[in-house]
């Protein structure tokens, strides 16, 4: 379902309980989460999945500005009251993750359960965030320029998503990304991208709400990242995944789920 304000949507599970609103990374789309929504489905749960700016069915007709994080944030709240959802848990996996931490933080009367899946709060020094900026408009003109498969495939090579393309369900995977249109994207790059926007960092001790911060232990990056947000508000729970790398929903689905049903309760 497409709301009037141009985010497609899909709902599962049972309307009348505690909602979940899960937000996919870049690339991804509604489907990243069928296997998860699958085993949620029946657990007393209503389950809200978004296609976000420039992916899957969503498109946003409008400038790219659009694409923001901000503005990104302000559409998912009126998709929420759209759907009469005045309260939910949020969960969120990289850049979606970054989204999701926004929206705690900016609209914190919304949300009771925060996590995060490899993700973070963004990058601090403003001369790294700056290179992030120049690197990442450099990537969005290679992939309007290049073959799309070939540049999906080298993305898949980086050194943070090797335990990804191992898995046996990898071309399942690579299927669904193929079905964007490298054009949307290249605008979430320059928008919604970690060089663009603020970090957020400093903002950590103002949550109140219980959050859980999950990475694998084959991203070290993002396992140091976790370990650092922790460090910045206590509360905060963390799980580190063994044998894993950046997409645990994909990788673990059973243990993805299994720990985000005892958080919830």
């Amino acid at each position: 379902m497409t709301d009037q304000n141009g985010l497609y949507f899909e709902t599962h599970g049972q309307s009348d309980k505690p909602a979940v609103l899960f937000l996919h990374g870049f690339m991804g789309s509604t489907r990243d989460w069928e296997v998860v929504v699958e085993k949620l489905k029946h657990k007393s749960i209503n389950i809200l999945t978004i296609d976000l700016p420039g992916h899957g069915k969503t498109r946003i007709n409008t400038d790219e500005k659009s694409y923001s994080i901000p503005e990104t944030a302000n559409r998912i709240i009126q998709v929420l009251d759209h759907l009469d959802i005045q309260k939910c848990s949020i969960v969120g996996y990289s850049m979606g993750g970054r989204l999701a931490l926004y929206l705690v933080l900016t609209y914190p009367e919304r949300f009771t359960h925060l996590v995060m899946e490899s993700a973070g709060p963004g990058i601090i020094d403003l001369f790294e965030r700056e290179n992030r900026q120049r690197h990442d408009e450099i990537v969005a003109e290679k992939m309007q320029a290049d073959d799309f498969e070939s540049f999906v495939l080298k993305w898949y090579y980086q050194p943070i998503f090797r335990s990804l393309i191992l898995h046996p369900n990898f071309q399942n995977l690579l299927y669904l990304r193929l079905g964007n249109d490298p054009a949307e994207l290249a605008k979430v790059l320059r928008n919604m991208g970690q060089g663009t926007q603020e970090p957020m960092w400093y903002k950590l001790t103002n949550i109140t709400i219980p959050v859980l911060l999950m990475a694998g232990d084959k991203d070290t990056k993002y396992t140091e990242i976790v370990q650092d947000m922790a460090r910045f508000n206590p509360g905060f729970k963390t799980k580190i995944f063994k044998d894993c790398g950046h997409n645990l929903h994909f990788e673990v689905p059973d243990k993805f789920t299994r720990l985000i049903l005892d958080f919830l309760k």
